[in-house]
């Protein structure tokens, strides 16, 4: 990395740095005895797994609030969703109260942006969330993500165009004219999201759980 500009790599270094890796690693294993290398389990890789999610997930919701440049605002995006699309029940269910509140809160920033791609991707990580774990369903109603649904897929409902299409009109991203994105992609998730979220269980309201929740 260069001085404070997480977005500047410096592709060569990481090439020697990543060759040493894996030739020290190769090493090890060559010389390790025959039995100490045995596969994980089925239960050690879940837990494993959910351990990971819980302590990647909220790393990455905090880099991307934080992240200034937008090409390092949209590495850390993708990355974000490529977690995301791995979710599990048992693995959201590792997060605390106050980390699943961020990832809500962080996706709502997402589908209020002007940007397809940022509209686009928050859908995609909303509906694996959902259909991952439909209890999520309940705390996304009361962070108001209901509300953004429906503003999302007005446009196909036969209503005024959304504002996901004037936003289209008005994004010249690089990034969005190569993937493609079109107005009626994110109108199709969109709809596909607000569906989960009717089917979602209603939590049991009372006080300690909406605190909780927060």
């Amino acid at each position: 990395l260069h001085g404070a500009d997480a977005a500047a790599v410096d592709l060569a270094a990481c090439a020697e740095a990543t060759a040493d890796v894996l030739r020290a690693t190769l090493s090890e294993h060559e010389q390790a005895p025959a039995g100490t290398h045995a596969p994980l389990s089925a239960e050690e890789r879940a837990a494993l797994g959910e351990e990971v999610f819980a302590q990647l997930l909220p790393a990455l919701v905090l880099a991307l609030g934080h992240a200034q440049a937008p090409k390092l605002q949209r590495r850390v995006l993708t990355v974000l969703s490529f977690v995301m699309q791995r979710s599990t029940e048992a693995r959201l269910s590792a997060l605390s109260p106050l980390q699943c509140g961020a990832l809500l809160g962080t996706l709502r920033a997402l589908l209020s942006s002007p940007q397809l791609l940022e509209q686009f991707s928050a859908l995609r990580m909303l509906n694996a969330a959902l259909k991952a774990s439909p209890a999520l369903g309940a705390t996304a109603r009361r962070h108001g993500l209901e509300a953004q649904l429906q503003r999302l897929s007005t446009h196909a409902e036969g209503g005024r165009p959304s504002e996901v299409a004037s936003s289209a009109a008005a994004d010249s991203s690089m990034r969005t004219r190569a993937l493609s994105l079109r107005p009626e992609d994110v109108v199709e998730l969109a709809l596909q999201a607000a569906a989960l979220l009717r089917d979602a269980p209603a939590a049991d309201e009372t006080p300690l759980r909406s605190l909780a929740a927060l």
